[in-house]
């Protein structure tokens, strides 16, 4: 009788072990049905958001501070969440009107796509100077919109990681360094300022580079030479600043 009871309590055990595997297995079953299903919504709708430029989720650029010119390109990155693909994909953006000063004619926005294969793209955008950014800066908010390829995230205040909005600024003022080499230059004039930007390409004036190379006496010698050559052009009628001052560089120079 002993040995049926036992024989009896290990065929329930063993019945029990086997319920327990079969239940185990099925659960495991269900996991991978739902993750599979999980991954294919999620793989079935990219999203697209602007990557946050140097930290910040706006840009500014300032004509003054290079050569002069009549425009600038710019490519504001983009980056996607979801899977890759094996063809081009495009992005819809637009303007919010609300949060925007720039008009139509002082910038253009190109076709915008994501490369097939790749998570990353970027917008064009050309930004156009003109005489009021002498005094004051206009600024163009950028939105992102969902099209076929993409979805959009709902907008989150504060969060970087997830942009949908974008907001480039652009000026053309100059104002005087606070590393201006008076005591090498002479005097500071916006024109002069403006000569030396446009003739070198320089607008800093500090920092490693600048005291071990000798730039403030290369830039000095460039910016000499081309007065030397002007004012033999002009004679009685020498290269000025905004006050009537003639331009010069040295130490005891306005």
């Amino acid at each position: 009788m002993v040995f049926n009871s036992q024989k009896n309590l290990n065929i329930k055990m063993n019945k029990n072990i086997t319920t327990l595997v079969s239940l185990f297995c099925m659960t495991i079953a269900l996991l991978a049905c739902k993750k599979n299903q999980h991954d294919t919504g999620f793989n079935g709708s990219a999203k697209i958001f602007f990557e946050p430029y140097l930290s910040s989720d706006s840009l500014l650029h300032s004509f003054a501070n290079y050569p002069a010119a009549n425009d600038k390109e710019i490519l504001l990155p983009l980056r996607i969440m979801g899977q890759l693909e094996d063809y081009n994909r495009t992005v819809q953006v637009e303007v919010d009107q609300q949060a925007t000063t720039a008009v139509p004619s002082e910038y253009e926005i190109g076709n915008i796509v994501i490369p097939a294969g790749t998570i990353t793209g970027n917008l064009p955008l050309k930004i156009k100077n003109s005489p009021r950014l002498e005094t004051g800066k206009v600024e163009l908010m950028l939105r992102l919109k969902p099209s076929p390829d993409f979805g959009v995230e709902p907008e989150k205040p504060g969060k970087l990681n997830e942009l949908v909005k974008f907001r480039v600024i652009w000026v053309n003022i100059l104002a005087k360094p606070e590393d201006w080499p008076t005591t090498l230059w002479g005097g500071y004039s916006k024109v002069k300022h403006r000569l030396v930007i446009d003739l070198t390409g320089q607008s800093k004036y500090s920092g490693t580079e600048w005291a071990t190379t000798g730039l403030a006496y290369q830039v000095m010698g460039v910016c000499n030479e081309w007065l030397l050559n002007y004012n033999a052009e002009h004679p009685g009628a020498p290269y000025r600043d905004e006050n009537g001052n003639e331009i010069r560089f040295c130490v005891t120079c306005n």
